[in-house]
């Protein structure tokens, strides 16, 4: 998960939502990751929002419009 933070605040990411939990945490367990998560990002004084993916969570994303060049 520090990688995943890592990686998101290099590349700028605005919201990262973590996946792929063990099916064996429970909800407490998976709010302390967020918790973690979370003061990884504070450390660095950047604005990334981290949550916890959760079943049937949607999430939509803008179309951008893209232009290219041959």
């Amino acid at each position: 998960m520090d990688d995943s933070v890592a990686l998101a605040l290099q590349a700028g990411v605005k919201q990262l939502s973590l996946f792929h939990h063990d099916p064996d945490h429970d909800d407490k367990r998976i709010a302390g990751l967020v918790k973690h998560a979370r003061r990884l990002v504070a450390k660095q004084r950047a604005k990334l929002r981290v949550d916890a993916a959760r079943e049937g969570m949607t999430i939509d994303l803008p179309l951008k419009s893209v232009s290219y060049r041959s």
